[in-house]
């Protein structure tokens, strides 16, 4: 990982050294905004910007107000933050801005408007819906149906998924086999498939995981129940290796149930849909007008009026309508099989729907909390939760302890897996970034450390909430600096810390945890303070796991942090959580209040919860949605493992007004309320 001030400073000399003497404004009062001004002394920085510490002298620089920045005319705002932080920011003064002609940049020279993908054209939806389709169906004597990827989809990307879950050698011959058979010219089914394979091959364990992976397209079985409700004649009209009665079979486990002499199948009639297959058809069905439906332009539509059906309406299916939508770009990391079992999860959920697109114009919908939940957030933890079982194999750890709050959810899914699979010991474990910074307060530059943590209020209101002074602890403050007015707190401040540890210590020791054993730590996005604290405290090794970690002041005693979202800093938007990782971290906490304090004797206060009951339901609604993705995903654990984070990465940045048309109040009746840095946190993006 770059260290982070010298990307900093390496970023400004960059993107705004060429033009010293143009006045700029930075929006950011933190240590970056102090190494630049220090390292840049012929810059002209007009001011500082900051909503909590308006009109205030900072670094030797005013922080102005936005008109302040207009009347000095100044024509360049730097917002020096991490990209989450970028939309926030933005917000406050985009309208300023664009009135005044003033540009906002982030610390990579990039100019920040968000804009809108580039329009897409979505014409060949337009007429794929429910009222085109169900006319058609009503014109028609019979409806002929095509099967996989119209009627039913799996839930893999590719059909050849499926033989791959069985292994990459028996996927090899699989394919081969059947190539082969379809060059001496004949239909081949399953059964003349694994007669050519050889002994010790049979066709069940393919035929199971062939049923694990089928879903139906719902509103497709809905237009085929329309058309059996019309009494029309309903037929299926495949091109498949299997026969009809096991197709019937399947089709049976999906709730769709037909007579066998109603399904067409080119292994059983020897013939292609476009060699003689829709002729069958046509003979069987007599002299009435026959409507086919099918996803294919060349095999279904093509074909089907060749051959002498009436009408032809073409859908699409889930994976086309991947490769037209705003994100297409997903299809970029579909190169393992475990990239796409992720990708065809999602599809086949947020594409089940053929007519999505006439309403949406190539956008995915969001309609509630559960499906938030299940398509979008669950791939991201999911894969979160098969990294930590891997990082604990591979650093052999005796155990991981899931810090609260946000590891309850985690915990959640270990105690639905822990009967499935052979999983390292993971234990919910009470701590909060304020008791974790006060039990670490050993010294008086581990005060200051803690001192120059962002802080939005008075110097008094933070001894009161982070450093839990009495009131009658707390004097008046002078001239001095925040740094020196919370040292002269350092008596009260140092018998406080006496007590958490006291607490903390009767705590660790009632969980049996072994001396010198290695001990992994679960934080979401943090820059480690609370593994921090906790090492002072305990006598095993301690390795931080995080979502991503970020930098900080340079410590003293450096922690071991791994992080899933790695090779990166905060500014370098490397990854879209980053840009909105307020949204997860809503989802993942427990249901009581942020921890507070900790008596001497081991009992547990806490902050008074801010969630109404409403929110709790709701929290409980996304996160069992997440649990009930994971339980029924065709996702081994062993395979999410292998997948390319930039899947479930991308797939939550889907969960956006640029990909998405979201249907549910979520983002704008949720905020997060961060009690340690004294803050509420805004989840609604432009």
């Amino acid at each position: 990982m770059v260290n982070e001030k010298d990307y900093v400073l390496e970023q400004f000399w960059k993107n705004f050294g060429k033009f010293p003497l143009e006045p700029l404004v930075i929006y950011g009062v933190g240590q970056n905004t102090k190494y630049i001004i220090e390292a840049c002394p012929r810059h002209n920085i007009a001011g500082l910007m900051d909503e909590a510490a308006t009109g205030a002298v900072l670094y030797g620089k005013r922080v102005l107000t936005l008109d302040e920045v207009k009347a000095l005319g100044v024509k360049k705002i730097l917002i020096l933050a991490r990209s989450g932080n970028l939309k926030i920011i933005y917000r406050r003064v985009a309208g300023f801005c664009a009135l005044n002609g003033i540009s906002v940049y982030d610390i990579n020279g990039s100019l920040i408007k968000f804009e809108e993908h580039a329009d897409k054209q979505f014409a060949q939806y337009a007429n794929v819906c429910r009222e085109a389709l169900y006319k058609e169906i009503e014109a028609a004597g019979a409806v002929s149906f095509d099967v996989f990827d119209t009627l039913l989809m799996r839930r893999c990307l590719y059909p050849a998924d499926v033989f791959l879950l069985l292994g990459e050698d028996f996927a090899r011959l699989r394919l081969e086999t059947e190539r082969r058979l379809n060059a001496e010219g004949k239909y081949p089914a399953i059964y003349d498939v694994y007669e050519r394979m050889g002994q010790g091959y049979s066709p069940e364990r393919e035929l199971t995981i062939e049923k694990e992976m089928l879903i139906p397209r719902r509103a497709m079985l809905e237009a085929l129940q329309y058309a059996q409700a019309l009494r029309k004649e309903v037929w299926l009209t495949s091109d498949m290796y299997w026969p009809k009665e096991i197709m019937a079979e399947l089709l049976a486990g999906l709730g769709i149930n037909l007579a066998l002499d109603r399904i067409l199948v080119s292994c059983d009639c020897q013939a292609a849909k476009n060699s003689g297959l829709f002729a069958l058809l046509r003979e069987k069905a007599g002299p009435v007008r026959i409507l086919h439906i099918g996803d294919s332009y060349e095999a279904d539509i093509l074909s089907a009026l060749r051959c002498g059906v009436d009408s032809a309406f073409q859908i699409y299916s889930a994976l086309t309508m991947l490769e037209d939508s705003y994100g297409g770009e997903l299809l970029n990391y579909s190169k393992t099989l475990a990239d796409r079992m992720f990708i065809g999860e999602f599809i086949a959920k947020t594409l089940n729907d053929p007519f999505l697109f006439s309403k949406t114009q190539g956008k995915f919908a969001v309609n509630s909390d559960e499906e938030m939940a299940r398509d979008f957030i669950a791939p991201l933890i999911y894969r979160f939760f098969a990294w930590l079982v891997t990082q604990a194999r591979e650093l052999e750890l005796e155990e991981i302890l899931l810090g609260a709050r946000d590891g309850y959810l985690i915990a959640r899914i270990y105690q639905l897996l822990q009967d499935q699979y052979d999983l390292p010991l993971m234990r919910y474990f009470y701590i909060s970034r304020t008791l974790a910074l006060i039990a670490g307060l050993i010294d008086d530059d581990s005060l200051i450390q803690a001192a120059r943590l962002p802080w939005a209020g008075s110097a008094q209101a933070m001894l009161r909430q982070r450093f839990h002074l009495k009131e009658e602890d707390i004097g008046p403050r002078g001239e001095e600096s925040v740094e020196e007015y919370i040292l002269g707190h350092k008596e009260a401040i140092y018998r406080e810390a006496k007590n958490v540890r006291a607490g903390y210590l009767r705590y660790i020791a009632g969980l049996g945890l072994k001396r010198d054993s290695r001990v992994g730590f679960v934080d979401y996005i943090s820059s480690g303070t609370c593994q921090a604290g906790l090492q002072n405290l305990v006598n095993f090794e301690l390795l931080g796991l995080y979502f991503a970690a970020i930098e900080r002041e340079p410590r003293s005693k450096p922690l071991e942090i791994k992080a899933l979202l790695g090779g990166g800093n905060i500014f370098s938007q490397t990854w879209h959580l980053l840009d909105n990782y307020f949204v997860l971290e809503n989802m993942l906490p427990s249901f009581e209040g942020t921890l507070a304090g900790i008596s001497a004797e081991g009992i547990w206060e806490f902050w008074e919860d801010s969630r109404t009951a409403e929110q709790k339901q709701r929290l409980e609604t996304i996160q069992r949605s997440v649990l009930a993705y994971i339980e029924g995903s065709g996702l081994s654990l062993p395979l999410a493992a292998k997948a390319d984070i930039h899947v479930a990465d991308l797939i939550f940045h889907f969960l956006s007004a640029k990909y998405s048309l979201i249907n549910t109040d979520y983002f704008q009746k949720e905020e997060l309320v961060d009690e340690f840095y004294n803050r509420k946190f805004d989840l609604r993006e432009e």
